[in-house]
């Protein structure tokens, strides 16, 4: 039996192996503003080395209108370059309490205004990435000087592109174990209530309409809406090639010695995604592993007292 269970374990122990070097590998290629490194202090497997509250400010100067895979890692880090402080994905996942704001208010025993002051009293004067961007109108009518960064990909299929692999990704973490657990709990929370709170409706996709396609529509509706609903002159349209100059132009201030930061999320996409998978489809052989050892310790620790008396 032992032999039985040390070859069925072979192939599964060598998967681990290799899963844990490669997700070893790409941590340590990543920045403190990557994807993996994002869900790695999320899980705690890395120690939180941000500062998660900064001190009380006023108002918004900055708010982010582009949607997810636009580039928004990288106009985050790029702010921060420039002096702001920025709210984006991370801190819902990695701070309980901004989770536990975010779900009350998906769920409706929250108002958006006890979100934006959470924003404040913790010190973020600009936001970027979701879960803000659908609320963009809402900050700008409470922040009346802010300014807007519309993110924009190259095409609306580059765009449908990276949002079908991100949903891959992710399609793990909806279904048991880890829906069960934090981060992906509070996530699938905002990802099926956040939506319908937002004043843009999308149309909805027509029968047989490929997957790509109508994520296209969506795009560039949303950046048609976003282009409506905001005053030319408030409003910077930026994709994150064309470096410091249009960002620092619109915000009015110089342009930094460091490099434009690139974080480009796609080789981590993937990984992630086997690391989602593996889990999602394993875990039962988990609880097994479990069991015999328990078994065995059992039967160790009472079969030696069975035997001396």
């Amino acid at each position: 039996h032992q032999c039985s269970l040390h070859v069925a374990m072979s192939p599964y122990l060598v998967a681990c192996m290799l899963l844990v070097a490669v997700g070893i590998s790409t941590l340590k290629q990543s920045s403190k503003f990557s994807m993996s490194r994002m869900f790695a202090v999320a899980l705690g497997l890395l120690p939180d080395d941000r500062d998660r509250v900064g001190e009380q400010v006023d108002s918004l100067q900055v708010v982010g209108a582009g949607l997810p895979r636009t580039g928004t890692a990288s106009l985050r880090a790029a702010l921060e370059e420039l002096g702001f402080r920025s709210y984006h994905m991370e801190e819902v996942m990695t701070s309980p309490e901004s989770a536990k704001i975010w779900r009350d208010f998906a769920l409706g025993t929250a108002s958006f205004d006890t979100v934006a002051n959470h924003l404040l009293a913790h010190g973020f004067n600009a936001t970027v990435d979701a879960p803000t961007y659908h609320f963009y109108d809402e900050l700008l009518l409470r922040f009346p000087e802010a300014k807007v960064i519309l993110s924009v990909r190259d095409s609306s299929q580059d765009w449908a592109k990276s949002i079908v692999n991100l949903d891959s990704m992710m399609e793990p973490t909806r279904h048991f174990p880890l829906s069960g657990f934090e981060p992906f709990k509070t996530m699938n929370v905002l990802s099926d209530y956040l939506a319908s709170k937002c004043r843009f409706r999308p149309r909805f996709r027509r029968p047989f309409e490929p997957e790509q396609e109508w994520l296209a529509s969506f795009y560039d509706d949303w950046i048609g809406h976003v282009k409506k609903t905001v005053p030319s002159e408030k409003l910077l349209i930026f994709n994150m090639k064309q470096g410091w100059s249009p960002l620092c132009e619109f915000l009015q201030l110089s342009v930094p010695s460091e490099p434009f930061p690139h974080e480009n999320a796609s080789a981590e996409l993937k990984v992630l995604g086997h690391v989602f998978n593996f889990i999602r489809f394993t875990w039962p052989f988990h609880l097994y592993l479990l069991w015999r050892s328990l078994k065995q310790t059992l039967h160790s620790l009472f079969g030696e007292k069975v035997k001396s008396s």
